[in-house]
């Protein structure tokens, strides 16, 4: 729902195309994906869901030659395995931490300079709303787990 929702509320304000086109699709999968990804590191049905889902995401970018998305997918794939369950993936600030680190990344990847520092070209809206995607979904995650409330005085 929150998928569909936050898609949809992207598509209103004109970032992303309709629900007939793949992007559409694509972000409401990042929402998924992320919502998912800080359980993936116990053995359980969801996890094998999760990762038979990154193998064919994993095998269209290949397929489609989208290196740079496949890489990225990859390695965030593979991140809750190094810590033990509801380790630094269920950090408050972890979402936020990894968005802005994911976009030092990408700066990197794409050869931004001091002497070329147009960063607009880098971050452009649909690229912004897929990092937005996955915040969302990893927080949804998180308040759902009782990990983080809206209202603080609340009993857990």
């Amino acid at each position: 729902m929150v998928a569909v929702v936050t898609t949809t509320g992207a598509n209103t304000l004109g970032l992303i195309p309709g629900v007939s086109h793949p992007i559409w699709w694509g972000m409401s999968a990042t929402v998924v994906f992320f919502s998912l990804f800080p359980d993936v590191d116990t053995d359980s049905v969801p996890r094998r869901w999760f990762y038979r889902g990154v193998l064919l995401i994993l095998l269209y970018l290949a397929w489609s030659g989208q290196w740079l998305e496949a890489t990225i997918v990859a390695m965030l794939a593979l991140l809750p395995l190094v810590d033990h369950h509801r380790g630094w993936t269920h950090g408050r600030f972890v979402p936020l931490l990894l968005s802005v680190f994911s976009c030092g990344v990408l700066m990197w990847w794409e050869g931004w300079s001091i002497e070329n520092p147009a960063v607009s070209d880098i971050f452009t809206s649909l690229r912004l709303c897929f990092i937005g995607a996955a915040v969302v979904g990893w927080y949804t995650h998180l308040l759902l787990d009782g990990l983080l409330r809206i209202f603080p005085h609340d009993p857990a």
